[in-house]
């Protein structure tokens, strides 16, 4: 009887430590880019926003503004600095083409990746459009969602 209150105890105090490692990362909500050193003039940071616990899969959500003007230079910029893909219209609106050249998951197709040491999951970072049948980009709204994962599943 000794061994298996022992052997519950190792196992309530593992997932604790875990529980306060999540619950720290959460308040790391920020401007991601400018923490990471990668902030663009051309991209303005708007907010973050972390999804409730409650969800199966929260997540850590920063949001940028991209002029339409700006919006080719910023894609070249992403596709350089995070590897990107091009954009591309499909149906109603611009986002990264999906390609699946390094064998990630599905959610990751075209976006480009940041790993953060201080965080478990990686960051996925994509540049797109509010929904449009526009192909002037000059005419169209973009933004730049950066996004992770903050629980493991």
């Amino acid at each position: 009887m000794f061994k298996i209150i022992t052997f519950a105890f190792s196992i309530t105090l593992f997932s604790c430590t875990n529980q306060n490692k999540f619950d720290t990362e959460v308040n790391k909500c920020t401007n991601f880019l400018a923490k990471w050193g990668l902030d663009h003039p051309k991209i303005k940071y708007q907010n973050c926003i972390t999804e409730p616990r409650s969800k199966i899969q929260p997540k850590v959500i920063a949001t940028y503004d991209v002029a339409g003007n700006n919006a080719k230079d910023i894609e070249t910029y992403l596709r350089i600095k995070f590897r990107m893909e091009e954009l591309v219209f499909t149906c109603c609106g611009w986002g990264p083409r999906a390609k699946d050249s390094n064998g990630l998951p599905k959610s990751y197709l075209g976006k480009g990746i940041y790993n953060d040491p201080q965080y478990i999951n990686p960051f996925t970072i994509s540049l797109t459009s509010e929904e449009t049948t526009e192909k002037n980009w000059k005419k169209v709204n973009f933004k730049v969602i950066i996004e992770t994962n903050y629980t493991e599943i």
